[in-house]
């Protein structure tokens, strides 16, 4: 008899059973943050803070109401005390442009079957192009598919049952658009999302096109990556549209300017709101360029990130981009989903068997497109197909000034956006794991948190994001990774990094190793902590929040409070794939650096992100890549050299 398989679970099967978010004890909240400001405050401030932590938590004081006001808050929200608050307040009453400072982008790697790119002065589409659009489309839906039908695999971070952890984020993936408001936006979002069809942006222009045939006992059928290819064929070469111009910049912009114009769209004609609708309702949004973008990850990945601005629907979940070579990337809408979610999903679809087999004698030839009409045509493909329907959009003369606007803005953005891809292989993580003996993270952190004293003079208040998805709606809580230990390690090594490798003594290796080892002992400790919501950050935010009108306290404006949220070092750590060629986001200060990170066995990719008006790093992402080299090198010799070998018995 053949052994009796077990069914997999459904994807929101331990949803229920997930435990809600913790309220952190006051009292521990108060001496975590004391701890984590001790590094950054002179003796005098530090007093301060103790004494103003002491009259928060008194017994009849405001903190102990606050955390009263948070407890009873907990019991009227269904599943999370943290979850509106931080939607809200982390993202949608912000009014600055999503463009870069909210929206994060990502780029796969180039495909094996990649062919020769055209010439960088090309402009159109390409059979290549058109193929990995389809292929990426008809995977993405099949994913859609299987979890709104509760068949896409739950995920753990062990082996066994209890590992699981919340999956919620997985329904607020397809369907999903930020929509502009006045004072706070809202999202689009409803679960399970039935929409049958995707919003395609060519040249400024946006299509529907449904991706399901829909039969007669209403049965859905996700269309074939053939019936899909010819449907982005009859797209691009449609001839009988008519223009309107190009808008979709104005999605970045100003939130403010991006709800005026929305508005006044929708005042304008009926036309336009239909339209609108038909975009935020599409699972999701693919942008076709018209142009190559140069084969290297700094390039794709700056493409996926703002590219021109244009052609982009930056309220979207998910923006996949796809260039005239076939470059494939993703602009992402941070607030309903974070990073890592999307770019699994991305990852599978990249992973999913695909062989360009066609010949290429006339790749980039607007002929062999339509050749390839003529062709579907001859066979008889077209049968059943939805064509692509170009969405009208009446735009009146008096919203081209916001139109303006919005270009000067983004154009401003991007100009003094500074980012790069890089990837060092000299060592990776089994360097890390087996020779240094140490924690990952921790060691990265480090040298990251080395190479910002060493340029900036200064140690940096730094932002690492910890999951919280063992929690219902869990999302993320924030490492304080700037701790008093990793401080006497990067002010050790700072001044070996002064040192011909020369002239550094064998005691001088041992002790930065030793002051190595318990900083990254000490960041462990801090990420548990946070990953199971005992972080500072979530509950400070809430009892600020909890404060009612003409109440306030010291604590709130004391220095050591401002300054230990103002992120100089913001950074984030992605799984590793072979798929993945960089995935980052903005800088949170305008005088700081934004940097995602990951590791594989022989190399580490850092994608970073500073401003180009950065009064600090003059040399902007080339002085950091520098930098940044010199202590991987130097942590990796401080951990060859530093270990004093256990003497055997």
């Amino acid at each position: 008899m053949s052994p009796q398989t077990t069914k997999p679970k459904s994807t929101f099967h331990y949803q229920s059973s997930l435990p809600r978010l913790p309220i952190p004890k006051l009292e521990k909240t108060l001496e975590r943050w004391l701890i984590s400001i001790k590094p950054f405050a002179t003796d005098k401030e530090l007093e301060e803070a103790k004494s103003l932590a002491q009259d928060f938590l008194k017994p009849d004081g405001l903190g102990q109401k606050l955390q009263e006001r948070l407890i009873n808050y907990d019991k009227t929200q269904a599943e999370s005390w943290l979850d509106k608050f931080w939607l809200d307040n982390a993202y949608l009453v912000w009014r600055d442009p999503s463009l870069i400072n909210v929206n994060w982008g990502t780029v796969t790697q180039d495909h094996p079957s990649k062919p020769q790119s055209p010439p960088s002065n090309f402009r159109g589409f390409t059979r290549y192009q058109i193929a990995r659009a389809s292929h990426l489309i008809h995977h993405l839906t099949k994913l859609h598919e299987s979890i709104i039908n509760e068949e896409f695999p739950i995920t753990k971070s062990g082996k066994d049952e209890s590992s699981a952890i919340c999956m919620n984020q997985y329904k607020k993936v397809f369907g999903v658009t930020r929509i502009p408001e006045w004072g706070v936006d809202r999202l689009e979002a409803s679960f399970p999302c039935f929409s049958t069809h995707i919003a395609v942006l060519v040249q400024g222009q946006i299509f529907k096109l449904n991706v399901y045939k829909i039969l007669e006992n209403g049965e859905r059928i996700v269309n074939s990556i053939e019936d899909i290819e010819y449907q982005l064929t009859q797209l691009i070469y449609d001839k009988s549209i008519t223009k309107y111009v190009d808008f979709t910049h104005v999605t970045g912009s100003h939130r403010d300017l991006w709800t005026q114009f929305r508005q006044s769209l929708i005042q304008h004609d009926p036309t336009n709101l239909k339209s609108l609708q038909s975009i935020e309702s599409a699972l999701f949004s693919l942008s076709l360029d018209d142009y190559v973008v140069p084969s290297n990850p700094t390039s794709q990945y700056q493409n996926a990130f703002h590219g021109t601005g244009y052609n982009r629907w930056f309220d979207k979940s998910l923006n996949f981009i796809i260039d005239a070579s076939g470059s494939l990337g993703l602009n992402g809408e941070h607030s309903p989903i974070d990073a890592l979610v999307p770019t699994q999903l991305l990852d599978h679809c990249a992973s999913q068997p695909f062989n360009w087999t066609k010949d290429t004698s006339n790749e980039f030839s607007s002929e062999s497109l339509k050749s390839d009409l003529e062709s579907w045509k001859t066979r008889g493909l077209i049968k059943d197909i939805h064509k692509p329907q170009h969405l009208e959009f009446k735009i009146p003369e008096n919203l081209h000034d916001l139109i303006k606007s919005g270009q000067e803005q983004i154009n401003k953005l991007i100009s003094n956006s500074d980012s790069k891809v890089i990837i060092y292989n000299d060592y990776g993580s089994e360097f890390i794991k087996k020779s240094a003996k140490l924690p990952v993270d921790g060691y990265l952190q480090m040298v990251q948190q080395l190479n910002y004293y060493q340029l900036f003079g200064k140690l940096a208040s730094v932002y690492e994001t910890a999951s919280i998805r063992k929690f219902k709606l869990g999302r993320t809580e924030a490492i304080r990774a700037a701790s008093q230990d990793a401080k006497n390690f990067i002010q050790f090594a700072n001044n070996l990094l002064k040192k011909n490798s020369d002239s550094i003594s064998a005691q001088d290796y041992q002790k930065a190793y030793n002051l190595l080892s318990k900083a990254c002992l000490t960041h462990r400790t801090n990420t548990i902590e946070a990953s199971n919501g005992n972080g500072v950050d979530r509950h400070l935010l809430a009892l600020r929040l909890l404060l009612r009108k003409n109440e306030s306290h010291q604590i709130f404006q004391h220095p050591t409070f401002i300054n230990s949220c103002k992120w100089d070092l913001s950074t984030s750590q992605l799984f590793s794939s072979k798929n993945l060629g960089g995935t980052g986001f903005g800088a949170v200060q305008p005088q700081g650096v934004g940097e995602n990170y990951y590791h594989r066995p022989k190399e580490f990719t850092f994608t970073v992100e500073c401003k180009r008006d950065n009064k600090t790093l003059t040399g902007g992402i080339k002085q950091w890549e520098e930098g940044l080299i010199k202590c991987l090198k130097l942590v990796k010799n401080i951990a060859l050299k530093g270990q004093v070998e256990k003497s055997k018995l």
